[in-house]
């Protein structure tokens, strides 16, 4: 290989070329040095970027893991949850709508159970009153189609539209007798207790 250099003007004002042997060692060195320290860099940039990229994915993986842990934690377990998130201002935003719904889901839930207790209460309260009334109900219809009964029967010395008056009286007694059994089983069914 030559190198052309030029080495004086001629009469025309044009250079004279000149070719000189050159040595291409240094050249190629030079060359090989340089693709050498090109690819060494670009390896190393490639393993920076996948070391940024794997901490990233692990930071994005703790963030996923964290968040739906919370979450399972305030709907699931109903346990209180502080979400305090440092980065950029969208995370701390979400981290703070979050907080703000689980005091939100926790005091429903509260008010919930305050509500469900007072309807157990109640329900009690309604299940303790008929099966009081059921019982004073029940003690002098007995007595009234115990004695219908009686009065209905023809040994009972009356006559015979008196004896049909007392069966009215009895089959009225069996159909409230009937009614107030009816009531108790809506209640006990209601109470959970058949």
């Amino acid at each position: 290989p030559l190198l052309w250099v030029p080495m004086f003007l001629t009469e025309n004002n044009r250079p004279l070329w000149v070719g000189r042997p050159v040595d291409p060692s240094p050249i190629a060195n030079f060359r090989n040095a340089l693709i050498a320290r090109v690819l060494s860099i670009v390896l190393v940039l490639i393993l920076a970027v996948l070391v940024i990229a794997r901490w990233l994915a692990k930071r994005a993986e703790h963030f996923g893991q964290e968040l739906t842990t919370g979450v399972r934690g305030i709907l699931r377990e109903e346990r209180k949850r502080e979400f305090r998130w440092r980065g950029p201002s969208e995370v701390r935003e979400l981290g703070a709508q979050l907080n703000a719904l689980a005091r939100s889901h926790a005091e429903h839930l509260q008010a919930e159970r305050l509500h469900v207790q007072q309807l157990e209460q109640s329900n009690q309260y309604k299940s303790e009153f008929l099966a009081n009334v059921s019982h004073e109900l029940r003690t002098p219809l007995n007595s009234i189609l115990l004695l219908s009964k009686l009065l209905a029967a023809e040994e009972s010395g009356l006559d015979a539209d008196q004896q049909r008056q007392a069966r009215v009286i009895n089959e009225a007694g069996r159909d409230l007798l009937a009614m107030i059994d009816n009531v108790l089983d809506i209640s006990r069914i209601e109470a959970g207790a058949v």
